[in-house]
């Protein structure tokens, strides 16, 4: 999960938690919480910040899309120059079989590239 999108909770002296994504942290937290809602916290309220590692990515989310889209999606996410760390290249064991698709205009099954 990409450290950006990485969900965090905020714990206020209170001991009301709020859970979302941080969208700044300077003189006030501020986080999209599942709903898209900012919520903002002035820093003195707050007692911790505990990161997540539980994506807010819905499940079964790649039950909603078609199969031409969950194709371009994975295209998609392969081909992003932006997440190739230096030394380090996706691994083709892992990759392969999630761009085996079965070309629904054609019927055959095929790799994607």
């Amino acid at each position: 999960m990409a450290p950006e999108f990485q969900p965090r909770t905020i714990v206020l002296k209170d001991g009301r938690s709020f859970t979302g994504i941080r969208l700044r942290s300077y003189t006030k937290e501020q986080i999209r919480d599942a709903n898209g809602r900012p919520q903002t916290f002035d820093k003195g309220d707050v007692e911790a910040i505990v990161d997540s590692h539980v994506s807010f990515m819905p499940n079964g989310l790649a039950d909603t899309l078609t199969n031409r889209e969950l194709r371009d999606l994975i295209a998609f996410l392969q081909n992003r120059p932006d997440d190739r760390v230096a030394g380090h290249e996706p691994s083709s064991s892992v990759a392969e079989p999630l761009v085996r698709v079965v070309d629904l205009d054609v019927g055959e099954t095929r790799p994607s590239n």
